[in-house]
């Protein structure tokens, strides 16, 4: 069992979203009235949308302002199926700076992944440190292979001094699973 929150544009997406969990139309037995159920086994909380301003009344408890509501539907599941891949980029996360529910700040996981990939990652070879990110790791990998094939005995890169240095093939295949390793945990935990 884990609780997570996600955000919609509106009431009708976050439907679509849970329908797709799965439910069926049964049909009371008393009423006669069509029910519509869920086949999963998780619980659904509509939150709605949040609360940024509340009203103020003036003394005769008239309206003066009305209250302001945010722009994105809140959804709250308590999952005990797993999570389909369809909703894990509609979570957020507290105290990010990408959505305001509530007057609370959230960050959705591909904002927390777009940000962490950006930082990129530090491997250090030697005396030296090499900085990449997702697109210079890949650079990096695809120039070791092919310098490989070519039985050239080392690369030529950029370490975080600004220099340029030769690092022998068996310390490139090194740093690319290193590199590897930690694109993979960022993943995992973004």
């Amino acid at each position: 069992m884990i609780a997570k929150k996600y955000i919609f544009k509106n009431e009708a997406e976050s439907n679509t979203f849970i329908t797709n969990l799965g439910v069926e139309t049964i049909t009371d037995e008393i009423t006669n009235e069509e029910l519509i159920v869920p086949t999963h086994k998780n619980n659904i909380f509509k939150v709605g949308f949040g609360i940024l301003e509340e009203a103020t009344y003036n003394e005769n408890n008239e309206e003066s302002t009305p209250t302001v509501f945010d722009t994105q539907y809140v959804v709250d599941v308590i999952w005990f199926d797993e999570i389909p891949e369809e909703w894990i980029h509609k979570e957020v996360f507290m105290n990010g700076e990408q959505s305001s529910i509530s007057g609370v700040f959230y960050e959705t996981r591909r904002a927390r992944l777009g940000k962490a990939l950006k930082k990129g990652i530090i491997i250090p070879n030697g005396n030296q440190t090499y900085w990449f990110n997702k697109e210079s790791l890949n650079d990096f990998i695809t120039m070791k292979n092919n310098l490989l094939l070519l039985k050239v005995p080392s690369i030529k890169w950029k370490a975080t001094d600004k220099n340029w240095y030769d690092i022998p093939m068996s310390e490139a295949l090194q740093i690319s699973v290193q590199g590897q390793i930690q694109m993979q945990k960022i993943f995992e935990n973004n």
